[in-house]
């Protein structure tokens, strides 16, 4: 059990879908990265070259290869890891020229992106003009907040679809498998469901495989019924509750099946970030192995009331 006293941490505003998980797997997890804000001070090439093609894509979309590897270069270059094999601007070249010339040169997007409405929320870092932001008050005590990477319209059926990009090393059934049940795309679908008043009819997962020899890419067809983004609500309003009980007792539980994959699945990967915490009889001892950054969605959300009234303004609007 971790326990914080009254003055400690940050009263939690939103719920986003990192944070929904982190909760999910263990309470502490939660509470060290939301609550304390504590974050690993290593570098971490996989996230920093994945934005980088996330904001590279959007240029992609329209046709604009060159403007792609701009936006690619300005991201990658503020942490850039030119000695890993595999990340590195030569092969995000190759990538992306590969994405352009099977993909947009062909005509063989299955969708058209259709422009973000005006929500009235602004992203404290934002990646593209494509990104799709939302604050969903799904009647619990934090709004469901995040972005998704873009929305679109299928080219033949002209149904609501959400596109999500993906870098990955393994392009395979494994990884195809791992987007059935996902709760980033059934909550995103369920978030944008509310924000346009339509249901989003088909997710499609743009994933770039991340290699050193021949890139590849597919665009994965993913489909979220309506009963899975109820049961998400359900569920997200459960898990809020709960966050809500854990702050204001200031007792976090810690779920040890959830320090790693094996556990839990019977497979090896990667050890929580805060694992050295845990494995200490004083976590406190070792927070000096981290930094505090506390990360928000938006630039207005101060506290849940405020987070829901913002809401209601642009809903109004």
């Amino acid at each position: 059990m971790i326990k914080l006293n009254s003055n400690e941490g940050k009263e939690p505003n939103f719920l986003d879908n990192t944070g929904y998980c982190a909760f999910s797997c263990c309470p502490a997890k939660y509470c060290f990265s939301s609550i304390l804000g504590l974050r690993s001070t290593g570098p971490k090439p996989s996230l920093d070259y994945g934005t980088a093609v996330h904001c590279a894509m959007p240029f992609l979309q329209r046709g604009d290869l060159p403007g792609a590897l701009i936006a690619f270069e300005r991201s990658w270059s503020e942490s850039r890891n030119e000695e890993d094999s595999k990340r590195n601007l030569s092969c995000a070249t190759k990538m992306l020229a590969k994405w352009h010339n099977e993909r947009f040169a062909l005509q063989a997007i299955p969708y058209e992106i259709i422009e973000p409405p005006e929500t009235g929320l602004t992203l404290t870092e934002a990646f593209s003009d494509q990104e799709f932001a939302f604050a969903i008050d799904l009647d619990a005590p934090f709004v469901f907040a995040g972005r998704c990477d873009a929305v679109g319209r299928e080219k033949t059926a002209k149904g609501l679809a959400l596109v999500e990009y993906k870098t990955t090393s393994e392009l395979s059934g494994r990884f195809n498998a791992s987007f059935d049940l996902n709760s980033q795309l059934i909550g995103y679908s369920t978030a944008i469901s509310i924000l346009l008043d339509e249901d989003v009819k088909i997710v499609y997962l743009e994933a770039l495989r991340v290699t050193s020899a021949n890139p590849d890419n597919l665009c994965i067809p993913k489909f979220v019924d309506k009963w899975l983004m109820n049961a998400f609500c359900h569920d997200f309003r459960n898990r809020a509750l709960e966050i809500e009980k854990c702050f204001k007792s200031g007792e976090w539980t810690q779920r040890f099946c959830g320090c790693a994959p094996y556990a839990m699945f019977g497979s090896h990967g990667y050890q929580c970030d805060f694992a050295i915490l845990c494995q200490s009889p004083d976590w406190r001892a070792m927070v000096g192995a981290f930094t505090v950054d506390y990360w928000e969605p938006f630039k207005e959300l101060a506290t849940p009331k405020e987070a829901k009234e913002l809401l209601k303004d642009s809903q109004d609007d």
